[in-house]
């Protein structure tokens, strides 16, 4: 659904970085519902920016979710920062940070954890404690085969020859000559550590914001079992997850409550990296039985 939620459009040609998410679900979508998607553009923020400095616009687009019997199913708001590159690369805010290197015993443990990891089957309201921890869940480290996966599920930019001619036709202050003077777009910047240090001034490639929403997701959805249902994550993305950074999810039931004759729980979560940084913050609301 990511044609409705307005990304590829506006401002062509300076830098988009996704900042935030908001997701809701009224209800499980079932095999054989019709969705349709009512988009727009919801707030346009200009501020001065300090991570490139100059100005930075924050552009946030919403949609809302219908079924073919015009019931809501759910919403999804989408924050991206728009920054103006040239700035940005000179005032290298992040360009000290070395990129992430492992060792043979370093990868195996990570195997291991793999190799480890569980889901929850069934979980009850009745048995949840406030203060519970979910996770930690891995993720990573992050390589470029893993980014180009993750894209190629939006495939919005990951186009080549006459489409790739088509996309330049429509938008030529999209594309980036490459080192062999070839116009490519910038998703780039998600697998290519040269091009993103040279065009933005950052220790190397990083992941989509999103990608991280989606570990999240899976972290909550392994907790609460196959009868519980994730009515609600809302996600901020502090730093950004760069090659080979490896990532852990975690989380802690903070309240139980009842709405509407349901019994949900609400969940803190974030992500922190090999540096003990605290690169995603969230929260999130489950319905158990």
């Amino acid at each position: 659904m990511l044609g409705s939620s307005g990304l590829p459009e506006g401002l062509p040609g300076v830098h988009s970085i996704w900042t935030g998410s908001r997701y809701e679900w009224e209800r499980p979508v079932k095999l054989g519902d019709r969705i349709r998607a009512d988009c727009y553009l919801k707030e346009l923020v200009e501020k001065e920016s300090t991570f490139g400095g100059g100005r930075s616009l924050y552009q946030t687009y919403e949609a809302v979710y219908y079924d073919h019997e015009g019931q809501r199913v759910g919403l999804r708001n989408d924050t991206w920062i728009r920054i103006e590159r040239a700035a940005t690369r000179e005032k290298a805010k992040y360009g000290e940070i070395a990129l992430a290197r492992w060792t043979p015993d370093d990868v195996r443990r990570f195997q291991d954890t793999y190799r480890n990891e569980q889901r929850t089957v069934r979980r009850v309201w009745d048995d949840v404690q406030v203060g519970d921890g979910l996770g930690p869940l891995l993720k990573g480290p992050l390589t470029p085969t893993a980014e180009i996966a993750f894209e190629s599920y939006f495939g919005i930019y990951l186009v080549g020859n006459k489409v790739a001619a088509n996309l330049y036709d429509k938008h030529p202050a999209l594309m980036i000559p490459n080192e062999q003077g070839v116009p490519e777009p910038p998703q780039r910047v998600h697998w290519d550590n040269h091009f993103t240090q040279n065009l933005l001034g950052l220790p190397g490639a990083y992941d989509l914001g999103i990608e991280r929403l989606s570990w999240m997701i899976q972290l909550v959805t392994d907790w609460v079992g196959d009868d519980g249902f994730l009515s609600r994550i809302d996600c901020q993305y502090r730093k950004f997850n760069y090659m080979g950074d490896a990532t852990w999810c975690r989380g802690e039931v903070v309240e139980k409550f009842e709405r509407n004759g349901k019994k949900y729980v609400k969940l803190d979560l974030d992500t922190v990296n090999q540096r003990d940084e605290v690169t995603t913050v969230a929260t999130a609301e489950a319905e158990l039985p």
